[in-house]
């Protein structure tokens, strides 16, 4: 699966962009790149689920998103060379990946400079995904955040839904334990099991050991827009 931007590029520029990647397949479990490593590659995630993560400052390691097939990450080597990687990369299933080494990307950029656009399009993708998050951070109850996280990973695991009332509900399942739901949503495991046994008795979800069932994905879109 490819990102949705590159649907904007015109086919000659999506194609130099795909034809210059190299395919990359790594096992559940294997670093895809680690936190402080040179940056030189950005990755097109085509299939399979990645988890982003950092070491605080206490030297624990926090999960800050999960990335499904359309994601893309390591966008910043394209920009600045010599620059240290800010999170470290971890394939969760298998994963596969489009790789886009910076040295690559700059060869095109002098004989099509219409790529450019592509950079443009990756940026204003990772700004926008920024600015949601700092908004929920700032005004948004820490319930609140739990819930649009697992929406949010119930359409990376499924495809699933936008919270619309003409959407089919389908039950998807959600590979995440509540301390990762916790780290992502920047609250406390209590907190995260008080807004999930709250959407369980309203029959949003089922919850199992180490994963949440979304048993109405529309229901939990709708509460989580509260």
């Amino acid at each position: 699966m490819e990102p949705s931007f590159l649907a904007e590029l015109d086919s000659d520029d999506r194609r130099r962009i795909l034809d210059a990647g190299v395919r990359r397949v790594f096992q559940p479990g294997e670093i895809v790149f680690r936190e402080g490593d040179l940056a030189e590659t950005l990755h097109l995630l085509r299939h399979g689920h990645a988890a982003v993560r950092i070491t605080t400052r206490w030297g624990d390691v926090a999960t800050l998103n999960i990335l499904g097939p359309g994601d893309t990450f390591g966008e910043l080597a394209l920009i600045q060379p010599q620059l240290r990687r800010s999170a470290s990369i971890a394939a969760l299933d298998e994963v596969e990946t489009l790789v886009l080494h910076r040295s690559v990307f700059e060869e095109l950029r002098r004989t099509c400079p219409t790529v450019d656009r592509f950079l443009v399009l990756v940026l204003t993708e990772r700004v926008r995904a920024l600015s949601d998050q700092v908004r929920d951070a700032y005004y948004a109850p820490a319930a609140v955040r739990v819930l649009r996280q697992l929406q949010a990973l119930c359409r990376i695991y499924d495809g699933a839904t936008d919270g619309s009332a003409d959407t089919q509900p389908t039950e998807t399942v959600v590979p995440v334990t509540q301390e990762v739901l916790a780290s992502m949503a920047g609250t406390t495991r209590s907190t995260v099991n008080r807004a999930l046994q709250d959407a369980a008795a309203d029959g949003f979800v089922r919850l199992t050991r180490g994963k949440v069932v979304v048993v109405d994905p529309v229901g939990l879109g709708q509460r989580a827009r509260v």
